[in-house]
């Protein structure tokens, strides 16, 4: 299995502040503006509200709930109305999906998905970052691959005929994955917030992170892909820690040279996964 820990949601570029964690615990991942985008901030559904006040207000009306977004990674059944036999998915195009294609990434392999993200309080009826509250990088979604599909897409069932990447024809094609009709729990979001989905070392800038002391490529026959400098990692009686790179969707590491991995992973999505999308 390979584990794939992909960036997603708003960044300073697109969208351009963070994604919020609410006053509850909700990690609500903000997706990115796209005009060609089928979706609308305000179609997609959170409990009895939609996306769109969260945009408005944390975008300062920059973004509006009528602008087009990229819905990706789909994670949710409930988030918009579905078509029978709805399978979460997510699609690459660019050089990430080169990236993934490099690495062989399919079926039994597993997305870990991380965005920014900064605690928010509602104030007189809009939201708004607290203030002092950290910048940091959180997992907030996963999905195990049980099929990829390559474009040109050929028949594909009716329920993904409104993923973005099966609308739009992306420069040098595209690759989905779709979650797992095998397991239980086979992809979902952390709507929850806690401190093992935290990728950020306390008090630090979000891009570096504190990770498990096995994670450290010392000895490794590979290294989280993107980081294989080795002035990025340093060891402490903390655990790893990792400078990671600005630039770069999707981080690939191979349990097969980390034995660790696997079981920290699968552990970390049964303890969080109060929302798996299932059947």
């Amino acid at each position: 299995m390979k584990i794939i820990f992909s960036r997603k949601g708003f960044d300073l570029t697109a969208g351009g502040c963070p994604s919020p964690i609410l006053p509850d615990g909700r990690l609500v991942s903000l997706p990115i503006p796209d005009d060609c985008g089928p979706w609308r901030y305000r179609d997609v559904r959170l409990g009895s509200e939609s996306l769109a006040q969260f945009v408005e207000d944390l975008s300062q009306k920059q973004l509006r709930g009528a602008s087009t977004m990229h819905f990706d990674p789909d994670l949710r059944r409930d988030a918009v109305p579905r078509v029978r036999g709805w399978r979460p998915m997510f699609g690459q195009g660019g050089k990430a999906r080169t990236h993934l294609a490099g690495h062989k990434i399919g079926e039994g392999d597993l997305f870990l998905f991380f965005g920014w993200f900064r605690e928010v309080e509602k104030e007189r009826g809009r939201y708004r970052f607290v203030r002092g509250a950290p910048h940091r990088h959180i997992l907030f979604g996963w999905l195990y691959v049980g099929e990829r599909w390559e474009s040109p897409f050929v028949d594909p069932p009716a329920w993904a005929l409104d993923h973005p990447h099966l609308i739009n024809d992306y420069e040098n094609g595209s690759s989905v994955f779709v979650a797992s009709a095998k397991r239980p729990f086979a992809a979902g979001v952390f709507q929850e917030f806690s401190e093992s989905l935290v990728l950020t070392e306390s008090g630090a800038p979000r891009s570096s992170w504190l990770l498990p002391r096995w994670m450290h490529p010392r000895g490794k026959k590979s290294f989280l892909s993107y980081h294989g400098e080795r002035s990025r990692w340093r060891s402490s009686r903390m655990g790893t820690h990792l400078r990671t790179v600005g630039r770069g969707q999707e981080f690939v590491l191979n349990t097969a040279h980390y034995p660790e991995a696997g079981p920290w992973a699968n552990e970390l999505v049964r303890r969080n996964s109060g929302d798996p999308a299932r059947e």
